[in-house]
């Protein structure tokens, strides 16, 4: 069940949470715990906001404790008689309670991070902003980012065209993106005993970059893209892709969503060994409801770890407009 959209001034959903990102995704980016086909978790993600204040929350279950979320938000300028530049700054914790899901074993981890934008440039056309992100995760090591986002209108053919790029600083045993879309699978992995948190210890720590673009094509295709790699190290690039096509005659949609982890260079997104790869088409049988077929590759469990499996799974969405 959905409740608005995302950008609006109250959204709520109760299901599997999907492509969830916390901020300027600098700790949690793209999380879903729909990666296993065979066991669907009911999760929860809200968020709200005022003119001056706003927050997010997300939990991956609601019958247990596992990954959950919550960030805050304010824009202490705004409002004020001599009128100052409408940063936001924002306060992030992400706990994952039980990774081994051993209530025996005390294994939780948590990561708390800061953030901010700042505006530079503002114009009924073009606005531009600094981003800074400062994160640690408790227990291990810190790590940073600063970079620049721009709402630049309408431009070659895409309207609403969204750029973003940061400059990541690593420290030791820190991790970008800890909770990402494939942290479900990574964060506990019983044929080793051992967790994503077990890998921090061999990160030497070092530089970064982030790159992001959105829109919409030729007021046809909406659009998102962005890709993160560590410098250095190889198998480190996790790229992003959205794709949906304006629905046709406001009966058929079609979306694509991309998701891949350790890559090293362009052709490996073809790689089968780590993807989430979803497409969904659907038609509007009636006002209210749309049958969708989805076309996932994803995970499944086999033994003491996951395997890539493809799925074709029908369903039946009911959408009612208040």
């Amino acid at each position: 069940m959905r409740w608005g959209e995302e950008d609006e001034n109250v959204f709520a959903r109760l299901g599997a949470p999907d492509d969830v990102t916390i901020g300027h995704g600098f700790v949690v980016r793209h999380f879903t715990n729909w990666y296993d086909e065979d066991f669907r978790r009911l999760g929860l993600h809200f968020s709200g906001r005022t003119s001056r204040f706003g927050g997010r929350t997300f939990s991956s279950s609601v019958g247990r404790w596992e990954v959950a979320g919550v960030r805050l938000w304010a824009e202490p300028f705004t409002g004020l008689r001599r009128p100052l530049p409408p940063c936001r700054m924002g306060l992030t914790m992400v706990t994952d309670f039980d990774p081994d899901s051993r209530t025996a074993k005390e294994d939780g981890i948590a990561v708390l991070a800061a953030d901010a934008d700042i505006p530079l440039a503002l114009d009924s056309a073009v606005s531009v902003a600094a981003a800074v992100d400062l994160a640690t995760i408790m227990g291990h090591g810190w790590g940073g980012a600063m970079g620049l986002s721009g709402d630049f209108g309408r431009l070659a053919g895409v309207s609403g065209l969204k750029c973003r790029l940061e400059r990541r600083f690593i420290g030791p045993d820190f991790m970008t993106e800890y909770v990402d879309a494939f942290y479900g699978v990574d964060r506990f992995v019983p044929a080793g005993d051992s967790g994503k948190a077990d890998a921090l210890g061999g990160e030497s720590g070092g530089g970064g970059w982030y790159g992001e673009v959105q829109g919409v094509l030729l007021g046809m295709v909406a659009f998102a893209a962005g890709c993160s790699r560590v410098q250095g190290r190889s198998r480190t690039g996790v790229p992003h892709v959205n794709m949906s096509p304006r629905p046709i005659r406001e009966r058929w949609e079609v979306r694509l969503s991309l998701n891949k982890a350790r890559i090293r260079q362009l052709r490996d997104i073809t790689r089968r060994d780590r993807p989430l790869l979803e497409t969904t088409a659907g038609y509007r049988i009636r006002p209210w409801a749309w049958l969708c077929v989805r076309s996932r590759q994803t995970f499944e469990k086999q033994g003491a770890g996951y395997s890539p499996v493809s799925v074709v799974v029908p369903r039946i969405s009911l959408s009612v407009t208040f």
